[in-house]
């Protein structure tokens, strides 16, 4: 909205001024706008290209594990290699879900999926975090396995999170709970702990 110029005293100039400001605001956030779509696009690029070179190097180490001759101290330093090779995996495929994400091509792959293998998967990734602060764990799951549509990874993401961070913020001796039900509206699951919570002016945000 700009003003309007009635006059061409001090009062006309100051209305020149302000329209002007709103005029080099809106074309800065145009800049901005621009700019951010170009590295949206430059991450996406960056996590594509980085993940070429990864293929051969699993297959290398997948052919150093079949050789025989390799001695204690070699197959040591491949192990070594395997996971950090999955671990540098595992930060390209977030540096790519971002880029997707803001670039609004985020893709689910919804497949039948077992719901006490993606809970396990979950605790797994936790537990150890959960050990190092002697934090009590209760585990509650139906007696029977249910099927679910749903991406796998990202639920196994998504519910390794929140028990991970209920570990983070509960003291060393606390109470976690992961409880997963099924009913006849679908499954639930619920992460619960006596730590300090979120504060209530934050869950919107949440």
């Amino acid at each position: 909205v700009r003003a309007e110029k009635k006059s061409d005293d001090e009062v006309g100039e100051l209305v020149e001024a302000f329209n002007a400001m709103l005029t080099e605001l809106g074309a800065r956030a145009d800049r901005l706008g621009e700019a951010n779509r170009a590295k949206d696009e430059f991450l996406a690029t960056l996590a594509h290209e980085l993940r070429n070179p990864l293929a051969p190097i699993r297959t290398g180490l997948a052919i150093l594990s079949k050789d025989p001759g390799n001695g204690p101290s070699s197959q040591r330093a491949r192990k070594t290699m395997e996971r950090q090779l999955a671990h540098m995996i595992h930060l390209i495929d977030d540096l790519l879900d971002i880029a997707r994400v803001n670039t609004g091509k985020f893709r689910l792959d919804r497949m039948p999926s077992s719901l006490l293998s993606v809970v396990e998967a979950a605790l797994e990734a936790a537990r150890p975090g959960i050990e190092a602060r002697d934090q009590y764990l209760e585990v509650a799951l139906p007696p029977d396995d249910a099927t679910l549509h749903i991406d796998p990874v990202r639920m196994t993401q998504a519910l390794g999170n929140l028990i991970g961070n209920a570990s983070k913020y509960t003291p060393e001796g606390g109470q976690i709970q992961v409880q997963a039900t099924v009913g006849p509206e679908g499954v639930q699951l619920a992460v619960r702990d006596n730590g300090i919570g979120i504060p209530p002016e934050s869950l919107d945000q949440v």
